[in-house]
């Protein structure tokens, strides 16, 4: 049997994992949050998918909207101008399922959507301005609802939020279950804050090192590589201990 309230305490810690990480990858939006543009490990797109209905459920799939653009070589060009996030080359993780102590055939797909803006100005400065919004989907199959546990229920529980924090707000809750028999899907969706930042760059031949200034919150130097072909510009972030490597495609 689940216990529900286990569920909900481990449906937001999942958010809260990638709701922050933070673009159209793999036919859904997802994102990180952080400095755009690549400080700060900005915008990690993931999809995170556990096993079976809920992979499916959300589309976790290869990212095939971008063609050569995923194929990325930094060519280095002049950054200067707005340009909008449109999407990221990162593939779907599959992650272990979360909940295996109660339900091992349950899953959890996490999705998060970056949205906004990067600047280079002409005096070498930067500004950033971004949204990150996430989505997690929980699949639980009939034979894990028993008791007072149901679909109904799970959507009551998950829409309360973090149960060991006493000032967790509402969360927009949504599960459905076809007939008894069938799973329940549980989709969780979160509206992100706005994030900026500002600092100044330079342009190292392939590569922009972008310096925050003092004083903001997780505000650390970056170097990345970038290429800009007409108005598309590529940005590639390297692996770090908290996400693989990713490739950004922004316009202007």
């Amino acid at each position: 049997m689940i216990n529900s309230t286990r569920l909900a305490f481990l449906l937001s810690l999942g958010l809260a994992l990638f709701g922050c990480a933070d673009d159209k990858t793999n036919g859904t939006d997802s994102g990180g949050a952080g400095g755009a543009g690549g400080t700060g490990g900005a915008g990690a797109d993931r999809g995170a998918g556990g096993a079976g209905g809920a992979g499916a459920e959300g589309g976790a799939g290869g990212n095939t909207g971008w063609g050569d653009l995923c194929e990325f070589e930094s060519c280095g060009g002049d950054p200067m101008g707005v340009w909008s996030f449109d999407g990221s080359c990162l593939q779907p993780e599959t992650i272990e399922n979360p909940f295996d102590d109660f339900c091992q055939t349950a899953t959890l797909l996490v999705e998060a959507s970056l949205s906004g803006t990067v600047t280079f100005l002409e005096d070498g400065r930067y500004e950033t301005e971004t949204v990150t919004n996430s989505r997690s989907i929980v699949t639980v199959p009939a034979e894990c609802l028993q008791g007072e546990i149901t679909c109904e229920t799970l959507q009551t529980t998950l829409a309360m939020g973090d149960p060991d924090d006493p000032d967790a707000e509402p969360v927009d809750v949504s599960c459905a279950q076809e007939t008894p028999d069938a799973l329940c899907i549980c989709t969780v969706d979160l509206d992100g804050s706005t994030d900026t930042e500002i600092g100044a760059y330079a342009v190292n031949d392939t590569q922009l090192v972008l310096t925050p200034d003092a004083g903001q919150p997780d505000a650390e130097q970056a170097t990345v590589d970038f290429c800009v072909n007409g108005d598309n510009l590529t940005v590639r972030l390297p692996a770090s201990e908290d996400s693989p490597e990713n490739v950004f495609v922004l316009s202007r």
